[in-house]
């Protein structure tokens, strides 16, 4: 069985900017201000893209969907630190 990995606040504000439309409308140094909704994340389509970018991205740790942070009010900083509190 695989030990729950080291999943540091960068690490997984790289996943989670990674998994979104347009990753490259992220300022880095900005996690606490910019949406989900800003990088593309607009809607249920876009949120379960989303959704399976994040779970790629920390393979092969498992997290349930529920609980990544996604809604396109988010902050990208909000939806790490769901990421980094329920991958297992």
């Amino acid at each position: 069985m695989l030990a729950k990995p080291n999943l540091s606040p960068d690490f997984c504000v790289h996943v989670v900017v990674s998994a979104t439309p347009f990753p490259s409308r992220y300022k880095p140094g900005t996690p606490d201000t910019t949406k989900l909704f800003d990088l593309g994340v607009v809607d249920d389509v876009q949120r379960a893209h989303f959704i399976n970018g994040v779970k790629s991205g920390i393979f092969p740790w498992l997290i349930d969907d529920s609980l990544v942070a996604s809604s396109r009010d988010t902050t990208v900083q909000a939806s790490a630190a769901s990421v980094m509190t329920n991958a297992k």
